[in-house]
């Protein structure tokens, strides 16, 4: 089984509750979600909540769950 920790430094693909596929690197994590670097996005709105080589912040309150590239 693998330790959460074990994903810091890891690309995963990130499901926060949306339709929108992203994937990011794990910068850090706590117990209240995971910060991300965003390393490719889907997202087609012109008010980009993802935006490639930016560090993006999702709460486990959003319905996040992620899995390993």
């Amino acid at each position: 089984m693998v330790k959460m920790e074990d994903l810091i430094g890891k690309e995963v693909y990130i499901f926060p509750g949306d339709t929108n596929k992203k994937k990011g690197i794990i910068v850090d994590m706590n117990a209240n979600g995971v910060l991300f670097k965003i390393t490719s996005t889907e997202e087609q709105s012109t008010f980009k909540t993802y935006e490639v080589g930016k560090l993006c912040f999702i709460a486990y309150s959003a319905k996040l769950s992620f899995r390993e590239v």
